[in-house]
């Protein structure tokens, strides 16, 4: 009688674990409204630092544009939200960049220099933003701060070479 007690427990507890894992599985699959907030306020971004012109202090305005919206919003303020949001923060300034280089790259003799300046300067952020990270290692805070890290210093990359390009410095 108590094997078959155990074998009846060991069943039921699968079949909790299968709910609690397809559970899960769900909540991870299920974009929170922070994440699609920050989605849609990258246009915003880039209007911002379209109307920013030559003006060094109006593009460093724009740092912010997606992340601080989205952390405002339902879910943003959690630890999972503002990773998200600082993530499509760094996502929507490393597209201002890679647009940025390749204006310079078709108008500069200088290319392959810019492209090995930014395989460093890849490798020096990642460094950074461990480093800066590593202040609350292990802890929650660790990823978040780290993305937005990431996230600050792409935007300042960003920002170096659409000014360098608008005012005509480098």
């Amino acid at each position: 009688m108590r094997t078959a007690e155990g074998a009846a427990r060991r069943r039921e507890e699968a079949k909790l674990r299968q709910i609690m894992f397809a559970t899960a599985f769900a909540w991870l699959c299920t974009p929170l409204p922070a994440s699609a907030q920050a989605d849609a306020a990258a246009p915003a971004l880039d209007a911002c630092v379209a109307a920013a012109g030559a003006s060094r202090v109006a593009l460093e305005g724009c740092k912010g544009a997606v992340a601080e919206p989205c952390i405002e919003t339902e879910g943003g303020e959690t630890t999972a939200g503002m990773y998200r949001c600082y993530d499509a923060e760094m996502r929507a300034w490393t597209s201002v960049l890679d647009a940025a280089v390749a204006r310079a790259q078709a108008d500069d003799t200088r290319a392959p220099l810019l492209l090995q300046a930014q395989e460093t300067w890849r490798a020096w952020r990642q460094a950074e933003c461990r480093y800066q990270a590593s202040l609350y290692a292990g802890g929650s805070l660790e990823r978040v701060l780290a993305m937005s890290c990431l996230a600050d210093l792409t935007a300042d990359r960003a920002i170096a070479l659409i000014y360098a390009e608008r005012t005509e410095e480098l």
